[in-house]
């Protein structure tokens, strides 16, 4: 009878979990929105006209997303959703704009995001504006659309994730924690500077001063990049593809785990990679010099022509191509490894 009763049980626990199983596959392509059942407060939209010259914005939030669009009225317009217990606030003072989150959260279950609405901020500004702008969430997600234009700008998310299209005169700045990292923007003016820890980076785009992108965990792809600027970027256990660029200055990489990979990147000054045990892979790659060192990693390099070769490594395989004939003996090309290989070869 024992043996029945828990044969039963089990039955049933099996049945009872294929259906939440089904239950949750069905909800998710029929686009179930969760929060109708958990969420306790409603949403209320509301917005607000500023007529005087804004020269900063501040935006200022917890969990709700903020967005940045452009539209034709002369006057910044801030649309919000918000709650009871999640509100906003405004200020305008001396050509600064700051909008805030206000918390008014009672209860234990306002606390949990299971039952809180999902709350937004944008941000519509006019076509000749040129802001200083500084955009703070702890998981909310910051977009800017295209065709705007900002002085400076700065953007910093714990979780949340921080995508870029527009134009930036000045300074420029990008820091989260988890959050993924979307960078497809110019900076005409200023350096550029994003940080992550375990978020993922995509940049793209046109810079005039340097740029220096440092992440631990996080995956960096960097394509179509024109800079004018030193281009550095620091990784410990992320991968890092280049594809496509042209950097007038110098490429620094530094990594312990992660690997590299660059195909038709070009360097007018320098390509400079140091990793501990990420492998390097160079295709048709372009630089006046370049300088690679890699402890247990390999090192790999398919070069558009023949150029000098300075290889050595203590127990790594190395194989270099014959240099009889050198149509530059000026580029240069220096590798050293511990136990890593070394293949190096031309494009027939």
């Amino acid at each position: 009878m024992k043996r029945f009763i828990k044969i039963s049980l089990i039955i049933a626990l099996v049945f009872f979990v294929a259906g939440i199983i089904l239950f949750t596959v069905a909800a998710a392509q029929a686009d179930f929105d969760w929060q109708t059942i958990f969420v306790r407060q409603k949403l209320h939209e509301r917005s607000e006209s500023f007529s005087g010259v804004v020269t900063q914005i501040r935006v200022l939030q917890e969990s709700a997303d903020v967005r940045f669009v452009m539209h034709e009225k002369n006057e910044v317009v801030v649309a919000v959703t918000e709650t009871e217990t999640d509100g906003q606030g405004f200020q305008f003072r001396n050509g600064i704009l700051t909008v805030q989150a206000v918390s008014r959260r009672s209860e234990i279950w306002d606390h949990l995001p299971l039952f809180r609405a999902k709350t937004s901020v944008t941000v519509y500004l006019p076509v000749n504006s040129c802001p200083w702008v500084t955009a703070k969430t702890s998981s909310g997600d910051i977009r800017v659309e295209k065709g705007l234009d900002f002085m400076v700008f700065e953007a910093e998310s714990r979780s949340g994730d921080v995508a870029v299209r527009s134009t930036v005169h000045g300074a420029a700045s990008v820091k989260t924690t988890s959050g993924d990292v979307e960078w497809r923007a110019k900076v005409s003016g200023g350096n550029l500077t994003i940080e992550t820890t375990s978020g993922d980076l995509a940049l793209s785009g046109s810079f005039s001063g340097q740029v220096k992108v440092t992440t631990t965990s996080g995956d960096l792809n960097i394509t179509g990049c024109s800079a004018v600027g030193t281009l550095t970027v620091e990784s410990t256990s992320g991968d890092v593809r280049m594809e496509d660029s042209d950097i007038w200055s110098s490429i620094n990489v530094t990594t312990a785990s992660g690997d590299l990979s660059a195909r038709k990147v070009d360097s007018l000054q320098g390509f400079s990679v140091t990793t501990s045990s990420g492998d390097q892979d160079f295709d048709l790659c372009e630089s006046q010099r370049f300088e690679l060192e890699s402890r247990s990693g390999d090192v790999k390099m398919l070069l558009p022509y023949a150029r000098l070769c300075s290889v050595s490594s203590d127990s790594g395989k190395v194989s270099i191509p014959d240099i009889q004939a050198l149509p530059d003996r000026e580029k240069l090309c220096f590798v050293r490894t511990a136990s890593g290989d070394v293949d190096i070869r031309v494009d027939s």
